[in-house]
């Protein structure tokens, strides 16, 4: 999650500051936090780089710069600095325990990931991610020594989408992805870091098999515009001609999303829903694209939502049922 929005101002001789390179950012450099807490006016606030790469839970892709800065309510879409004057991030998120209050625990969206959202918005309105059609999940001690490995380091692949770009390039459950684009992916979090980052056409992974250190193959990304449903769990795609194929379904599919990820530990993933599934309907009303979706789903009057979801494969129908911030029995 970025939450970012680009803003066209009609104006001349604006002063600006320039991106840097967040990815020098080390732990300990002076950084300086700009925005307007509180509603109180500009607001200027010192600290350092706490940590780098901090994942909070917030999303499927977190990688913030952590500070110890003062960030507080109103501070989020303000710049952080390095000594030279050049954003290193966007301030976004904080740690508390005293009801909104700084306790010097902030975040900030890296200036690279910035960077990338940004010229994709200016550029065509949206963020394509990239996806390859992969599960997966870290290696402990045990899985190691049963697979003869040296470390727990890569991403386990614990299931492939048929169809899917890794599918179409012969990689298999059991297999270890242990480098993409010649950067190490030590656990199973770097991986959609680095899909993520990249435009579909741009992306070009390089899988490796760890347990004959072959290289297995090279595959491109297939464009999936999803949105995501954080408080639901999950993420959704509209059925195109394009998704119908990567994911085989059937010609006949015409209507509603189809569910494309799970978060783990969420709602969702206590329903049992899995990638594949398609909602056909919520409380009644029936889903015919994500616009509807994100509708129905929006109405702050209602906290109970009633799924009817298919699973294509084998044509088979259930219901499933989710309340927002908890879950609920299942009627099937």
């Amino acid at each position: 999650m970025t939450d970012l929005a680009v803003l066209k101002v009609n104006a001349t001789n604006l002063p600006t500051l320039e991106f840097g390179d967040s990815s020098k950012a080390r732990v300990g450099d002076w950084v300086i936090a700009i925005g307007n807490p509180f509603g109180l006016g500009g607001t200027v606030s010192a600290g350092i780089v706490s940590a780098r790469g901090r994942d909070i839970n917030i999303g499927m892709y977190d990688e913030f710069i952590q500070t110890d800065a003062a960030i507080n309510r109103g501070n989020s879409g303000g710049p952080m600095i390095d000594t030279k004057g050049r954003i290193i991030g966007v301030n976004t998120a904080i740690f508390s325990t005293t009801g909104g209050g700084s306790i010097g625990i902030g975040f900030a969206v890296p200036s690279n990931v910035v960077k990338n959202i940004v010229a994709q918005l200016i550029t065509d309105k949206k963020v394509t991610r990239g996806w390859v059609g992969v599960q997966i999940q870290d290696i402990d001690q045990a899985m190691a020594k049963v697979l003869k490995l040296p470390n727990t380091q890569g991403a386990l692949i614990s299931g492939v989408t048929s169809g899917g770009p890794a599918d179409k390039a012969g990689l298999k459950v059991g297999d270890i992805i242990v480098s993409a684009n010649d950067i190490k992916v030590e656990n199973k979090k770097i991986l959609p870091k680095l899909v993520s980052m990249h435009k579909p056409e741009e992306l070009e992974k390089e899988l490796i098999n760890e347990k004959d250190g072959e290289n297995r193959s090279r595959l491109d990304s297939f464009s999936l515009e999803e949105e995501t449903f954080e408080d639901m769990g999950f993420k959704a795609s509209n059925i195109t001609d394009e998704v119908k194929r990567i994911f085989g379904l059937g010609k006949d599919v015409t209507g509603g999303v189809l569910i494309t990820a799970i978060e783990n530990g969420s709602l969702a993933e206590e329903k049992g829903l899995v990638p594949g599934l398609i909602i056909a309907s919520v409380n009644n009303r029936k889903i015919s694209n994500i616009k509807t979706l994100k509708e129905v789903l929006k109405d702050k009057t209602q906290n109970n939502f009633m799924f009817l979801v298919v699973e294509p494969t084998r044509n088979l129908q259930f219901f499933i049922s989710l309340t927002r911030g908890k879950t609920e029995e299942t009627e099937e």
